[in-house]
């Protein structure tokens, strides 16, 4: 489901021939709510609160007479397919509303998406200033290209040499329709995003734009290294640009590079991805691969070294064609063995696969696969992993379950409340993001075949189906994949899966910074059991009609309590490495490592031969690299609104989220998640650490 949470007034409107057009009547709630809501005056406002040295937010500085209420309520959904008209959409939408209490059939599995109209304005302005503080380390891509006969600077081939981008301009037009606080404005806008959905399936092609061109050589993925700040030295000088490109031409390379990529660098993706095979897994494995088993195959799985990578959940997918180029997401399953000395794990067998399963290929060196289509098939399987790790692993497990629970913490618990203490500092800004991201999708929407914001839904309502919450926990995850530490470490625990490691930690240190905040919030399991706040907290996310999350428990004692809120502290904390520079590079960026789609649906055969010009067709083209390399910029290159580690000091008493005392119990457990924390920061960023870089809140 999809749920609308409009701050302050519910609403009806009568068709009026046009969504944003229609008469809207608003009645506030209470007498309490009928004060004005604050409103931000401009963009440098909102820079100068969301700056760095800034020490509160917009959100954090409203009092309780003004801060937004999360009201709950779900709407019929954006549109069925894409050419629904857009008068049905409406008559539809308005036949559903009863007080914004709106029962949603199309995303039944989903955790309900809050909206709120305040926080999308805010969040689009905060946006805007981003996309700005990210062009000087776009200008910097200053290394000379040659591709398609053209000769010019990379920016030119990303941006088609302009300075302005897609996303600037939605985010400008956005705003403005947002400001002031107008539900009819706000309406229009999610009619605009229905609109949009046409768009990149009519743009005529224009043959001068150099945003759409195929690389031409290995080495050209360098295109995305910025000279300002520097990545493209340091990475040239270690001479990964080399290395990395030789997994284009060289099968060797490419086997030898694949799983190492995503052990050391997929962490900011969430890839706890792989499975050791059991049983059941392993009798998968022999029909999928049923051609090409063999008696050792089996002995190696008795020997508990074969594991997999199964992502045929994209068999529900179909291509897409924007701007008249395919996106496509295979559907791929690989599988790899491990060296029982040095742990390494190598892949054997990929399974590459369309809609319903269509096309499937399978590919394996040692059956007579090419060294072209083995290196096409590994190509395809960092495909599916890279649109895993972006809507499932972060956007899913980060984004959605979490906004959900935020927004029912909001709603139902009190600021008194030692519950509320705890999440508020770290409840920020995500609910607006999500917003902007679904208005101005087109822009915003990192360059996958999920083109549209009906499709990413219908996609996390797949996933979701059955899911349940303590699923998404790290341990719980491991577990389930059967993944534990003997089976990856060598000379340190976890050195040859390290994002596990990293992972593991900010749970540990989450884990233990919760409990002792519980601990000494309640100091027995009746003290929570009588707490009226919290159980309906709990019963409010659970209902279909509230958050819609599944597998959340009765919380009548304390460890109940601290599993609920670890859980929810870890997704947001965790989720703050993303915003680290070495999440995005130099690996993610070039970006072949992480492809976000294919450009030619076909699925080659595993007797094809092409040249590595040929092969690259298959790969992103500039304007799909420039989509994909400003998603990542976003991150990388602006300043968090918030650091989890304050610029005033780990121990400052205007920092502390339990009252201006250090000393006390609580504060010192905050203190020392964030001594923690700043430690695993300092080891992930190998010696440059970011110490003011890793957000509080889920800001992007």
């Amino acid at each position: 489901m999809i749920k609308f949470c409009f701050p302050e007034f519910r609403f009806s409107f009568k068709l009026g021939g046009n969504l944003a057009e229609s008469i809207f009547s608003l009645t506030p709630t209470t007498a309490e709510r009928e004060k004005k809501m604050r409103k931000v005056q401009n963009d440098w406002e909102i820079y100068l609160q969301s700056a760095a040295q800034a020490s509160g937010s917009n959100t954090s500085e409203q009092s309780d007479d003004t801060k937004p209420k999360h009201e709950a309520g779900f709407v019929k959904g954006l549109v069925d397919e894409v050419k629904t008209d857009i008068s049905d959409f409406i008559h539809r939408f308005e036949s559903h509303v009863d007080h914004l209490k709106i029962a949603n059939l199309i995303w039944p599995n989903l955790p309900a998406v809050p909206i709120s109209l305040e926080e999308t304005i805010g969040a689009s302005a905060r946006l805007l200033v981003r996309a700005f503080q990210i062009m000087q380390a776009s200008q910097g891509m200053t290394n000379v290209y040659t591709i398609g006969g053209v000769t010019t600077f990379g920016h030119d081939f990303l941006h088609n040499k302009t300075a302005s981008s897609d996303r600037v301009k939605a985010l400008t037009s956005l705003s403005n329709t947002l400001n002031p606080h107008s539900f009819s404005a706000f309406a229009g806008a999610m009619e605009n995003s229905v609109k949009e959905e046409l768009a990149p399936l009519i743009e005529s092609p224009d043959p001068t734009d150099l945003t759409r061109l195929s690389l031409e050589h290995p080495e050209q993925w360098t295109i995305t290294w910025t000279t300002f700040p520097q990545v493209y030295q340091p990475a040239h000088a270690k001479g990964l640009d080399s290395t990395w490109a030789s997994a284009l031409t060289s099968a060797e390379a490419a086997t030898q590079q694949f799983w190492p990529m995503i052990a050391e660098y997929g962490m900011a993706f969430y890839l706890l991805i792989l499975e050791k095979l059991d049983d059941a897994r392993l009798s998968d494995m022999k029909s999928i691969f049923a051609g090409l088993w063999t008696e050792e195959l089996t002995q190696k799985y008795h020997d508990g070294l074969l594991f997999m990578i199964d992502q045929r959940r994209f068999e529900t997918l179909d291509p897409q064609t924007v701007k008249g180029f395919p996106r496509f997401t295979p559907a791929t399953v690989v599988l790899l063995v491990q060296d029982p000395a040095t742990k390494d794990l190598t892949p054997i067998a990929v399974r590459v696969s369309g809609k319903s399963g269509a096309g499937a290929q399978i590919y394996s060196r040692l059956h007579g696969t090419t060294d072209s289509a083995w290196i096409y098939a590994l190509s395809a399987a960092r495909v599916s992993i890279t649109v895993y790790g972006i809507w499932i692993g972060h956007v899913y497990h980060w984004h959605l379950v979490t906004a959900a629970m935020q927004m029912t913490m909001y709603n139902n618990i009190e600021k008194s409340n030692p519950v509320y203490e705890l999440l508020q500092p770290q409840s920020n800004y995500l609910i607006g993001f999500d917003d902007v991201l679904m208005l101005t999708w087109p822009a915003s929407a990192p360059p996958t075949s999920i083109s549209s914001p009906k499709q990413f839904l219908d996609l996390m309502n797949d996933y979701a189906k059955g899911r349940e919450f303590f699923e998404d926990d790290p341990i719980n995850m491991l577990a389930r994949n059967g993944i534990v530490v003997s089976d990856f470490s060598v000379n340190t625990p976890w050195d040859k899966y390290p994002i596990v490691g990293q992972i593991l930690e900010v749970w540990s240190a989450c884990s233990e910074y919760v409990t002792q905040v519980v601990q000494e919030s309640y100091p027995t399991d009746s003290s929570v059991a009588d707490d009226r706040q919290i159980e309906a907290w709990i019963k409010d996310s659970s209902a279909h009609l509230g958050g819609n999350i599944r597998g959340l428990p009765e919380v009548k004692t304390r460890q109940a309590l601290t599993d609920v809120l670890t859980s929810l502290i870890f997704r947001v904390t965790v989720h703050g490495c993303a915003r680290l520079n070495s999440a995005a590079n130099p690996a993610l960026s070039f970006m072949s490592n992480y492809p976000p789609c294919l450009q030619n649906a076909e699925i080659l055969p595993p007797s094809a031969n092409l040249d590595t010009k040929s092969f690259l067709g298959y790969l992103p083209n500039t304007g799909t690299i420039s989509k994909m390399n400003q998603f990542l910029s976003i991150f990388a290159y602006s300043v968090p609104y918030e650091p989890l580690i304050p610029l005033e000091g780990i121990e400052s008493p205007e920092k502390l989220f339990f009252g201006p005392d250090p000393t006390s119990p609580r504060n010192q457990a905050l203190i020392q998640l964030r001594r923690r924390m700043l430690k695993l920061l300092v080891a992930i960023d190998d010696g440059i650490p970011q110490v003011f870089q890793w957000p509080l809140n889920i800001e992007t």
